[in-house]
């Protein structure tokens, strides 16, 4: 009886705090975030990894998510969109080098070095994801296997 009670009051101890998240996130975090989204709401909070949290946020009617290292250091931003959000030199390269793949997803996303957009396309079982800068250059292109695309979704 007593190592059930022992477990019982350990799980629950264990579920307060995860769902006491966010106080634990880094005041350095929480400072440099609000900084650089001042505008931000229904903000959530997740440990990314032992280096980095990411916050999930909505901002002028998108959803967000960005990651600050536990020093608060800001690493990348990214949000999902549609084509038509897309530079006129992105949506050429889609158009012209992949007209023949159906577009799975876009986002935009932002680092330091700067701002990109990725592409998740499909053909059939062909999955390709590719990283395009906003001159339209392709910087990155990596065939996905369908059991990792799926993953994914």
């Amino acid at each position: 009886m007593n190592k059930l009670m022992i477990t019982a009051v350990g799980l629950t101890l264990l579920l307060v705090q995860a769902c006491d998240v966010e106080k634990q996130v880094p005041e350095k975090v929480k400072i440099s975030f609000q900084q650089k989204f001042p505008d931000a709401k229904n903000v959530e909070w997740d440990m990314e990894n032992d280096t980095e949290w990411e916050a999930e946020f909505t901002m002028n009617g998108k959803e967000y998510s960005s990651n600050f290292r536990v020093t608060g250091e800001w690493t990348e931003t990214e949000f999902e969109m549609k084509i038509s959000e897309l530079p006129e030199a992105v949506q050429i390269v889609i158009g012209s080098d992949y007209s023949d793949y159906n577009i799975d997803g876009i986002e935009s996303s932002e680092t330091k070095e700067g701002k990109m957009y990725e592409i998740a396309l499909e053909k059939g079982e062909s999955n390709v994801e590719l990283s395009i800068s906003k001159e339209g250059v392709l910087l990155n292109q990596v065939t996905v296997e369908e059991s990792e695309a799926d993953e994914t979704d």
